[in-house]
């Protein structure tokens, strides 16, 4: 049909003159939030590009609007009770706990940390920093965070958890490089059984002490 046979002339919208940010009743937003309850946002998980955020700050700064700021905030009692209940429904607490968990590795982690709180190992860390003379015996550092490291594994020799002779005074960066949280060459040794392994240089020095033997170093692919 051409355009111009109808008149709207006589319609006026419904937000002429209106500006900034219209704020919406109470009812109104009950209204909204019940008619969102279930659905997931359109927008989540979209990443929008350069100019799309840069109109986006500017519409916020035209409009005075800023963006939220957790910081120092403290939800009330109310609100902590919801988040609660709403976890509870959708299943989320059942997920994040136990064996159900990502993380979950049967449970050590509490058992562990027990140990470790006890009066026992504090001092068992006292002494083993003590004779090292608080120093690394890797690199030889002083006055930096030290950890104790257990020669023999914490979790799988319970007699040796509180053994001086056990333990080694290494600085947090050695400490994870001997982990292989710092990756690095790894060494091949071979154990007094004549099995093959693996492991990083800092490894092997403590391995080598016991007896095994090295037999090529190589760099791992990256």
């Amino acid at each position: 049909m051409p355009s111009g046979v109808y008149d709207h002339s006589h319609i006026v919208p419904w937000n002429k003159g209106v500006k900034g940010v219209i704020k919406a009743s109470a009812e109104t937003k009950a209204k909204l939030s019940a008619m969102r309850m279930g659905h997931r946002s359109y927008t989540l998980g979209m990443k929008f590009g350069e100019e799309t955020r840069r109109k986006h700050s500017e519409t916020s700064k035209r409009l005075g609007l800023k963006p939220p700021n957790m910081t120092g905030y403290k939800h009330t009692a109310e609100a902590r009770k919801n988040m609660s209940e709403g976890q509870r429904r959708s299943g989320y607490m059942q997920y994040a706990k136990g064996p159900t968990a990502p993380n979950w590795k049967g449970g050590v982690h509490p058992e562990n940390r027990k140990w470790r709180n006890l009066k026992e190992f504090k001092e068992w860390r006292e002494a083993v920093f003590a004779r090292d003379n608080w120093t690394c015996q890797h690199c030889g550092a002083r006055g930096v965070h030290l950890h104790p490291h257990h020669i023999k594994e914490f979790a799988k020799f319970l007699e040796l958890r509180f053994e001086v002779s056990n333990g080694l005074t290494l600085c947090a960066p050695c400490h994870m490089r001997l982990h292989g949280l710092d990756k690095k060459a790894l060494v091949t040794l071979r154990t007094k059984g004549g099995k093959i392994i693996e492991v990083s240089p800092y490894k092997a020095e403590i391995r080598v002490k016991q007896g095994c033997t090295v037999l090529t170093a190589q760099t791992p692919a990256t």
